[in-house]
């Protein structure tokens, strides 16, 4: 047999078949995942068993009443085992009888009464499955955005950001599935009460009905395979139009200088045609269940009540008329249950495809996590090594080969070589954004990957080649990152300093200014200018600049870098620049070529080796 031998309490074994076993280990890693506990489940369940209890005893109770309405004695309730000692509770003493009035009154109150705390009874189990679920809900989301932030920057160099908001909004799909194993649970319940009184009024007629369990079983098996299938190529599709959504919007410039409107239009009404269809299909699959579900019920009552006549082989008399009243009560009452699983199975069905793709965020393939360390940090006290280092985004092209150079404390290395060189990704190395090979960087002769991320981050400022700006106003993206209070005079120094007090001074809400998406409402030079200011403000020991004037005119680059030397002094500093006006005062200079270091040395040494890379990258930007 395909399956899995479990044991169950240390003695106890079943053979589990390997399908059930899959779909049980996800179920539980997404319960691990919500941290859902016992008592959490077990409160709307037990709420949901007595609520379904209160409907056995509602239905036990109609069976005496309407036997004896149609005998015409209403007395016959007080023969009836447990109704008759709980209805002579209420007479005056036990000598004297009730009447039959009274009688009628208790018995329908009684009722009334079961259905009411039943109805609350479900209405309490509702409330608190979803007040957890809520709660489940958040703890995933947050769980998911605790995983991303784990995850590698290699990981987000490969996955579209629209697939990774629509699964993060998958999260509460999770929600919905919650939700319809709860409905799952109460209708069933619902229907095994139904069941138990079916199975006291005639046991031969529900044994008649039972026979549709199976036929109801196939068609909502298949309609369920249907579902899975249509809900996985619909959340694909939902995916694949929010990752070239978001394509079309963050280059909505591109697209307008080629003229690409009408068939970025075309595409994407191609493609909402394609998910309108889908879920359409799953529309008409999921309500399909109601009809389906009710035709068998019908044709099995009708079959039922022609049994009942050739079993009885004469005339029914009242009671047994008023008896086949409340089984075919009972029995009617079960198709709303029945549609209700139907649909909510469906609901469940339909989730598959979002549950697994959050699932999928939890597992770490191709997720490359950077591992943590141990060790803390506490400041650079002799300087950076490089060793030998190698890194490579496939396994078939390696982007560094050997890279191998030192960064002496307080001095100030210049990266320069030809675009793709590799340059960038020795820094984002440096910064612990890709994985190294042990011992590859080394910070005072300790390997990199034993420090703690927190504690190295703290002592390096960076500023990148594209700068980084959130939709926020100018004072939330100045200070990000900054835990403490920030004197308005220290902060009116650095605007100094990065040459951004001008702008400041110009915005008629200044500080309170909101940039946009990525700083649109700002120029390069002025995003550039932001993101050094932001480097100042940390006041880290080791600066990196990823050709941080790039995007300045000249006059304002002169500025910067007059401020950018008061800055560096006394400071460890690494500079990626493909200007080489920039570098005139490094200490070293390291020049990359195809992921090498092609040559090493000071600015005038290399200048004095004409026939080296430096002086020719120097000689065609007309500095020489």
């Amino acid at each position: 047999m395909d399956g899995t031998l479990l044991a169950v309490n240390g003695y106890m074994y079943a053979i589990v078949p390997k399908s059930m076993e899959r779909k049980y280990r996800k179920l539980h890693e997404l319960f691990c995942i919500m941290g859902v506990r016992f008592h959490q489940l077990a409160i709307p369940i037990v709420l949901s068993f007595t609520a379904a209890m209160c409907a056995v005893a509602g239905f036990g109770l109609l069976i005496p009443l309407a036997r004896s309405l149609a005998a015409r004695d209403i007395s016959q309730m007080l023969d009836t085992p447990f109704l008759g000692n709980v209805l002579t509770i209420f007479a005056r003493s036990p000598t004297e009888a009730l009447s039959e009035t009274a009688l009628l009154v208790i018995a329908a109150g009684l009722f009334v009464a079961l259905q009411l705390l039943r109805i609350s009874l479900e209405y309490a189990s509702f409330a608190f499955a979803h007040y957890w679920g809520g709660r489940y809900a958040r703890n995933i989301t947050l769980a998911m955005l605790r995983r991303y932030l784990r995850f590698g920057k290699l990981f987000f160099d490969r996955e579209s950001q629209g697939e990774m908001r629509t699964t993060i909004m998958y999260s509460q799909e999770v929600l919905q599935l919650l939700i319809s194993l709860r409905t799952l649970l109460n209708a069933g319940l619902q229907l095994l009460a139904r069941l138990c009184i079916m199975l006291v009024i005639s046991w031969k007629l529900t044994l008649i009905m039972a026979c549709a369990f199976p036929l109801l079983f196939v068609c909502m098996r298949r309609i369920a395979v249907a579902m899975r299938r249509l809900s996985l190529h619909f959340r694909q599709k939902q995916m694949e139009f929010g990752r070239k959504l978001f394509n079309v919007f963050s280059a909505m410039t591109l697209v307008k200088t080629y003229t690409r409107e009408q068939a970025m239009l075309e595409h994407f009404g191609a493609l909402q045609t394609e998910i309108r269809s889908t879920w359409f299909r799953m529309l008409l699959l999921e309500e399909s269940t109601k009809p389906i579900q009710e035709v068998i019920i019908v044709c099995f009552v009708t079959a039922m009540l022609f049994a009942g006549t050739f079993m009885q082989q004469a005339v029914l008399d009242a009671e047994q008329i008023a008896v086949l009243v409340v089984f075919l009560y009972v029995v009617i009452g079960t198709m709303p249950l029945y549609a209700q699983m139907g649909r909510m199975f469906g609901l469940a069905v339909e989730t598959t495809g979002p549950v697994l793709q959050v699932l999928s965020v939890f597992n770490d393939e191709e997720k490359f996590i950077v591992p943590e360390g141990q060790e803390e940090f506490g400041g650079l006290r002799s300087g950076i090594a490089f060793r030998d280092v190698w890194f490579s985004y496939t396994e078939d092209v390696p982007v560094l080969q050997g890279v191998t150079f030192d960064v002496p404390k307080g001095s100030t290395v210049a990266i320069v070589g030809p675009s793709g060189s590799g340059k960038t990704t020795l820094v984002n190395l440096l910064l612990r954004l890709y994985d190294c090979a042990p011992s590859a960087i080394q910070l005072d002769g300790r390997d990199i990957r034993t420090l703690t991320h927190a504690s190295l981050q703290k002592h390096i400022a960076y500023v990148t080649q594209e700068p980084l700006l959130f939709n926020e106003s100018l004072r939330e993206n100045l200070l990000f990152g900054m835990d403490n209070h920030l004197e308005d005079a220290t902060l009116h120094s650095v605007l100094q300093q990065a040459r951004l007090d001008d702008l400041i001074s110009r915005l008629p809400a200044g500080m309170e200014t909101v940039v946009g998406d990525r700083g649109i409402q700002l120029s390069g030079g002025e995003k550039q200018r932001l993101s050094i200011a932001r480097a100042i403000l940390k006041d880290a020991e080791i600066i990196v600049l990823d050709e941080a004037t790039s995007s300045l005119d000249s006059q304002t680059e002169r500025r910067i870098q007059e401020a950018l030397e008061l800055i560096l002094q006394d400071r460890t500093a690494i500079i990626i620049a493909h200007r080489l006006s920039t570098i005139r005062n490094a200490d070293k200079i390291v020049v990359i070529h195809a992921g090498q270091v092609a040559e090493e040395g000071t600015l005038s040494a290399l200048l004095a080796d004409e026939d080296g890379m430096f002086h020719r990258l120097w000689k065609a930007q007309q500095f020489y």
